[in-house]
């Protein structure tokens, strides 16, 4: 990326999470809005890569594979193949990742210009004081979407998530589980209690929008014109796909055991959500 060409603008808005509460259905939505340009990678994991270290590894593994896939997809016919895309791709895989410069470079497309900037990373929701500090400076007025999901339903499809993806676990060992249910991934993205009065306190309560998960399923259309209203975008007419499941995590029957610990952990954060937003958005979450 060459100094001329990268602008300045940086993303108005962030869907901060949570893991496994629809984030990758509102990034597909929203990427319908004409007033709305979201980079075509939809994780770009720049905040979580500089506050979570741990997630560093596959951060960047998966940055590679997914600009290789949209590659790929953009060159399967090369008669119609859109040169301009393909620079832009190519930029964000050879400039050193996760700078600020590659940042605000992820950005500089022709098509962002004007519009309404965003990016969805649900492991944002985790990155600590420090990590929001850091973001509030660098990004100034950002707003925040945060889609919340019952606790114990979250925990158990990120249980779930992590077991189909996994090679090398084995159901019939008890420890296994554990390892799994156990996981500080699987507790940290669901603590609301902690992260939820960290956003509001650094970005300002107008500046986060909290929604209910259950929304996405009873009632997505509204939940949709709730983001417009929020981001101060023109209505989408018609969104195609509303009622389609976006990255649907595998039935794996998880042992009643880890079920009974997972709603054991979690009635604290229960117990927030419904002081915090009352009994009717808990009940909304699931």
């Amino acid at each position: 990326m060459n100094t001329q060409e990268v602008n300045t603008a940086l993303p108005h808005f962030l869907c901060i999470g949570a893991q496994k509460a629809g984030t990758s259905w509102l990034w597909s939505m929203l990427r319908q809005n004409a007033a709305i340009w979201m980079p075509p990678i939809k994780e770009l994991h720049y905040f979580d890569h500089l506050f979570l270290p741990e997630n560093r590894g596959w951060i960047e593994k998966g940055l590679a594979q997914q600009v290789k896939k949209l590659l790929v997809a953009e060159c399967r016919e090369a008669e119609s193949i859109d040169l301009e895309r393909v620079r832009y791709l190519l930029s964000v895989a050879t400039e050193t990742p996760f700078t600020e410069r590659w940042y605000r470079g992820v950005f500089s497309h022709p098509e962002a210009t004007g519009k309404i900037l965003g990016e969805v990373t649900p492991a944002y929701c985790a990155i600590g004081p420090a990590g929001v500090t850091y973001l509030k400076q660098l990004l100034g007025g950002v707003k925040a979407i945060y889609l919340i999901r019952d606790p114990v339903d979250r925990a158990l499809s990120q249980i779930r998530m992590t077991i189909q993806r996994s090679k090398t676990f084995v159901p019939a060992e008890p420890k296994a589980w554990d390892r799994v249910a156990n996981s500080a991934a699987v507790h940290n993205r669901g603590n609301y209690a902690e992260y939820i009065p960290l956003w509001i306190d650094t970005l300002g309560k107008d500046n986060v929008l909290f929604l209910p998960f259950g929304d996405i399923v009873r009632r997505p259309l509204e939940l949709l014109r709730r983001v417009e209203q929020f981001l101060g975008c023109e209505e989408v007419r018609r969104y195609s796909g509303m009622t389609s499941k976006v990255h649907k995590t595998g039935n794996i029957e998880i042992p009643l055991t880890v079920v009974n610990r997972i709603e054991e952990t979690m009635r604290g954060q229960r117990q927030f959500l419904e002081s915090h937003f009352g009994r009717e958005f808990l009940v909304s979450t699931k």
